[in-house]
């Protein structure tokens, strides 16, 4: 009989490979904030004074007398949109060596929009989801928590979540006359807040067709927010060659609390904005393929280019070591 390597030898199969990325899902740098299509890489845009706009000024007026004099300050600010790109080359002998299944510059394109992504969800963590940068923060203790603090999510005995989040958007809503819509967790976080008694008793007192856990649209309701968004994108800390370590981006184990607006716009208070610069940008992403002929290889390359930008501090509350 002949040996097995004699009748077969071994191909790719054409109906499955195995490939890795953060779903599209998992990245939230695009759907915490609006984002403000810009024509300018740099541009300002108009600030109208807060407390102008809530003193108590008009005055009773007296038969002939002038009207109570009132006025209001304008100022700006400005944005800046970096712009950042990655790119690949693909030889002519190594397509014609490429075998099926597969796309070579479709997997390629994927690649380097998934490295953009990737990126913009670091600085976007980078740029928002940090104390010091909102105008409230809150941090998360063991025991005995004193002014600014309380205690974290884990210890299901003494936590009280619910509370604590009710204590940010009384903070946004006395300085701002707005109310906290968007509430951002991290992974662990909402693991943790899935079993929670306070939660869990919550859920079956209100129903919510006896479900025992807690997804982000009830976890909304319990919290009095619109929307509960959870990062769940991921990040290899490696470098190159070394044994692969991977950590979570964005809020791993904190919270963000903000009062977002719906869309961009004239007298629109929010307390962030992502300016993009449309031409190069893409929205998010935008990618190209040339010809470099010296090199016997295509290129595919992509870029985006934007700014995130604190509109307003008061609006958001930043709280750090939820969870131990």
């Amino acid at each position: 009989m002949p040996i097995s390597s004699n009748v077969h030898h071994d191909s790719l199969l054409t109906s499955l490979s195995v490939g890795w990325w953060n779903d599209e899902s998992h990245y939230i740098a695009g759907r915490v904030f609006p984002s403000v299509t810009v024509q300018k890489q740099s541009d300002r845009y108009r600030v109208f004074d807060k407390n102008d706009w809530f003193r108590d000024e008009a005055k009773r007026r007296a038969d002939t007398t002038e009207a109570a004099q009132v006025d209001y300050k304008l100022s700006s600010d400005s944005y800046y949109a970096d712009v950042y790109a990655v790119k690949q080359y693909i030889g002519d002998q190594t397509v014609a060596n490429f075998d099926a299944p597969g796309n070579l510059h479709q997997d390629t394109t994927r690649f380097l929009v998934q490295k953009l992504l990737l990126q913009r969800d670091i600085q976007f963590a980078e740029d928002f989801l940090k104390a010091g940068v909102w105008g409230t923060n809150l941090t998360g203790v063991a025991s005995g928590p004193s002014t600014g603090e309380f205690i974290q999510w884990n210890d299901y005995t003494n936590s009280n979540p619910i509370l604590d989040i009710e204590l940010g958007k009384t903070a946004i809503a006395a300085n701002t006359g707005l109310e906290a819509n968007t509430l951002v967790l991290g992974r662990d976080v909402l693991a943790v807040l899935r079993n929670h008694p306070d939660v869990i008793d919550r859920i079956n007192y209100t129903g919510n067709g006896g479900r025992t856990g807690a997804d982000e649209a009830i976890l909304a309701g319990l919290f009095g927010v619109e929307r509960v968004i959870v990062a769940r994108a991921i990040k290899a800390t490696n470098k190159e060659g070394a044994t692969g370590t991977y950590s979570k981006l964005a809020v791993a184990k904190g919270a963000f609390l903000a009062h977002s607006a719906p869309n961009p716009g004239l007298m629109t208070p929010t307390a962030g904005y992502t300016f993009s610069w449309a031409p190069l940008d893409g929205s998010p992403v935008a990618v190209k393929r040339y010809r470099d002929e010296p090199k016997a290889s295509d290129v595919i390359e992509a870029q985006t280019a934007y700014d995130n930008k604190v509109v307003s501090n008061e609006l958001g509350a930043f709280y750090a070591s939820v969870i131990a």
